[in-house]
């Protein structure tokens, strides 16, 4: 049966030279990390446009510990054909855990998205169950956060200071958001 696993550039790179979509925290419980089995995340359904993309597939961008902005993890989509006895609903997965009820909502409200709509596999998925690898450049999204001080400029660029920054963070920064940043005087 078809589902659908999406992922970061970085992540996207080491799964393919890995060859398997590896194992992730299941967050079956909020105090213990690895308290359940660890999966691999599912949608049945390929996620249609960026306006569908659920929290939990947003990370938050941070430099030297400050939330500057937040970014997709939807940059590719693998489609995977997956024998359906060994894929669960998350929702029944979580049931089967005995996770707590309230975790499990807190969960979902945080996540922007019902277990009912998630599944799980606990198992790495190897290339041979990759029907296709799309990149999703429609569903690529990067927000920069009003951090400090910011100004909007005529040709619409902003202007962005953030205290106590090193160069390295903004190198890193720029590797992950694919571009480079314009500093000061530049």
């Amino acid at each position: 049966m078809k589902f659908y696993h999406y992922t970061t550039k970085d992540h996207h790179k080491e799964i393919l030279d890995s060859g398997n979509i590896k194992l992730s925290e299941s967050n079956v419980s909020p105090f213990k990390e690895h308290a359940g089995p660890d999966v691999v995340w599912l949608f049945k359904d390929p996620i249609a446009n960026d306006k569908e993309i659920p929290n939990m597939l947003i990370g938050e961008i941070n430099l030297a510990g400050i939330p500057v902005g937040a970014t997709s993890k939807t940059d590719f989509e693998f489609v995977l054909d997956l024998p359906l006895e060994e894929v669960t609903r998350a929702d029944k997965w979580f049931k089967k855990q005995k996770a707590d009820q309230g975790w499990i909502s807190v969960l979902e409200k945080n996540g922007g998205c019902k277990f009912t709509k998630q599944y799980v596999i606990e198992r790495m998925v190897e290339k041979e169950a990759w029907l296709e690898v799309n990149e999703r450049k429609d569903l690529q999204k990067t927000i920069l956060f009003n951090n400090a001080e910011t100004e909007e400029k005529e040709d619409n660029k902003i202007r962005m200071s953030i205290p106590n920054v090193k160069p390295k963070d903004i190198e890193l920064l720029e590797k992950k958001l694919g571009k480079k940043i314009p500093r000061s005087g530049e």
